[in-house]
């Protein structure tokens, strides 16, 4: 049998995701995540184990610095203003 596997998109991605590691080491991800995920999952994420783990841990940091640049942009959004003046 001539059985040829390509597991390129998976492994990049693997890689991608422990690169993100490396490069946001001293940047407090890990903490950040780990306040949803155990410390031993935590790792397995940042290495790259655990696709599905760390795409959901990146969108929610994701969604707490968007909140977080959002709430300092427009400080008074929360504002309610009354149209009877």
């Amino acid at each position: 049998m001539k059985v040829f596997c390509r597991l390129v998109g998976f492994h990049m991605t693997m890689s991608y995701i422990g690169s993100i590691r490396s490069v946001m080491a001293t940047s407090g991800l890990e903490e950040a995540v780990a306040v949803c995920y155990g410390s031993n999952t935590v790792t397995h994420m940042l290495s790259g184990k655990a696709i599905s783990c760390a795409q959901r841990g990146f969108f929610l940091v994701h969604g707490a610095l968007s909140v977080l640049l959002f709430e300092n942009l427009m400080p008074d959004a929360d504002a309610v203003v009354d149209p009877r003046g």
